[in-house]
């Protein structure tokens, strides 16, 4: 038997967004930004959105946020019923290598999967995971590069004589 496309359950994405910092929050556009880019995303793919989490003033060192446990407790709650977690970029979804192999495969435990907007289209093609996880590991880098500069500035202004604050 055949289905039209008109027979086919829509596929369902939760959007999340995440900033930093309370100031982030409070006085930045990111978070909206975020929301209005993962919404447009979806509507051109005809993703319907069923719920859209966001987590403000959180580092994404862990996945201890507020509402990144709701949206895990959602997901447990309708499991294999959202196809897609979709998220602007992997470093807002999280910035541990270790951990979002681990939380990526918890996710497809439940049937979704975390879509980033740098992804690009979805494909079956095997060589995609090469592309997907130097993107999964960049903010880990990133968040080592300006952890390492920090702390060669502090040193260097304490050698100079000034007090850093």
């Amino acid at each position: 038997m055949k289905y039209s496309a008109r027979d086919q359950k829509p596929k369902t994405a939760i959007i999340y967004t995440r900033v930093s910092t309370d100031e982030q929050a409070d006085y930045g556009f990111s978070l909206a930004h975020q929301e209005d880019l993962l919404r447009k995303e979806c509507a051109r793919r005809g993703i319907h959105v069923v719920a859209h989490y966001k987590d403000e003033g959180y580092s994404a060192k862990d996945f201890k946020r507020p509402y990144f446990q709701q949206l895990l407790d959602y997901l447990k709650r309708h499991k294999k019923q959202i196809q897609y977690l979709f998220v602007t970029k992997w470093c807002r979804f999280s910035r541990n290598i270790e951990n979002t192999i681990l939380m990526n495969r918890e996710l497809l435990s439940y049937g979704t999967r975390v879509i980033t907007l740098d992804d690009g289209e979805e494909s079956d093609n095997p060589a995609n995971l090469l592309l997907t996880m130097l993107n999964m590991t960049l903010p880990e880098i990133d968040n080592r590069i300006r952890s390492r500069n920090t702390k060669s500035g502090i040193l260097r202004a304490l050698k100079e004589g000034y007090y850093p604050y």
